[in-house]
């Protein structure tokens, strides 16, 4: 199954098919606001037919009668509303008929308040043959639609769904449910486009190598969205809009021209970030310090230093921070501050480039003692 299938039209029609059974008997149905009154039977004939001598003989019935409506005498020449002719199946059913409608007697008429030529001696039951027709019609492809849709949401389906990558917004609008990927990267996007607002199911979205440089404003992505691709933009820093979303996980700000992450407002769901190859020169306590991001990747970089108090203190801190993973790879980080990183932060495992190995010191070699020098003395009267 590596195309959507569309059963969105096997829908429509079994809806069209429903409301034309329902329009076919609409005359039937504004029968049951006619009024009725007391008419008298002015003719009636009974006709037997047999086209074919095996089959059954039918009767086929004509009559006429006639009633008073405000003043005025009408006729009507209806058994059943919407009917134009009548058949009985039996002789005992004709013999009977004309027993009850014998020329003279009174029936009770059915007619349209609005037109009075419009009537009947029975309104008739509410559905015609015709619209049993099309009712069928719309119970096999209101059947084939629930196979269909069944089929399409099987957890086979669903998980090719899933894995299926739409390279084109128009394609995957045509079956929004279904667009579980979409990838809008090499697109020289300036802005998000606001399409991608309408797919419910959007899990993984891929908006890398354009132009984009913030979110726009009012902009809202899918709740189900899970991993984001904004890397190889034009951000300058951590883009607003994100705070509120329920599910992202995953935020791919790689290779943007982020300087600072002051400011930033991230979702609590958010668990890695990925900040590489921007131009920052440290990391925030909002960050290192979060109580739900439990990955940062920010190589090369220009950090030098991290904030001043990186270990977590109950009294400062409402959580603890969550953070399991740093990486600092490819950062002009001195000795020093290398070392208290690491000290202060002995449950992350924190990744950066290997010290310089200090080359050994040199030991002092000792100096040769010299012999005392003789000193000389004069004697006195020599």
């Amino acid at each position: 199954m590596n195309q959507f299938i569309d059963i969105d039209y096997i829908l429509y029609l079994s809806i069209l098919l429903l409301v034309i059974a329902v329009l076919a008997s609409l005359k039937r149905l504004w029968s049951l606001a006619w009024k009725s009154t007391i008419g008298r039977m002015t003719r009636l004939v009974i006709r037997p037919i047999n086209e074919n001598s095996t089959e059954k003989t039918k009767y086929q019935v004509e009559l006429q009668y006639e009633f008073e409506v405000d003043g005025k005498v009408e006729t009507g020449s209806s058994y059943l509303n919407g009917e134009r002719v009548h058949f009985l199946n039996s002789e005992a059913e004709a013999k009977q008929f004309a027993v009850d409608y014998a020329p003279g007697s009174r029936v009770v008429v059915y007619y349209n308040p609005l037109l009075y030529s419009d009537n009947a001696l029975k309104r008739g039951k509410f559905l015609s043959k015709v619209s049993w027709v099309f009712i069928a019609l719309s119970a096999v492809s209101f059947y084939g639609y629930y196979v269909l849709w069944q089929r399409d949401n099987s957890p086979e389906a669903v998980k090719v769904y899933r894995s299926t990558v739409n390279y084109s917004i128009e394609v995957a609008s045509r079956k929004r449910e279904r667009a579980y990927q979409i990838d809008q990267s090499w697109r020289t996007l300036q802005t998000i486009p606001r399409e991608l607002e309408r797919f419910p199911n959007l899990e993984v979205l891929n908006l890398s190598h354009n132009s984009i440089s913030s979110i726009p404003k009012g902009f809202k992505f899918p709740e189900s969205l899970l991993r984001l691709n904004l890397s190889q933009n034009k951000f300058t820093r951590i883009p607003s809009g994100l705070e509120n979303h329920p599910r992202l996980s995953h935020l791919d700000l790689s290779n943007n021209q982020i300087e600072s992450d002051s400011g930033a407002a991230l979702p609590r769901s958010l668990r890695v970030l990925d900040l590489s190859n921007n131009k920052l020169k440290t990391l925030s306590e909002y960050l290192v310090r979060s109580p739900h991001i439990d990955t940062i990747y920010a190589r090369n970089n220009q950090i030098a230093y991290l904030p001043d108090r990186l270990y977590y203190d109950s009294y400062y801190d409402k959580e603890p921070p969550s953070l399991k993973v740093l990486d600092l790879r490819g950062n002009p980080i001195p000795p020093k501050e290398h070392k208290r990183i690491l000290a202060q932060m002995p449950q992350v495992l924190v990744v950066m480039d290997d010290l310089p190995e200090e080359p050994a010191p040199v030991k002092a070699q000792p100096k040769p003692q010299s012999k005392p020098k003789r000193i000389a003395r004069r004697r006195w009267g020599l």
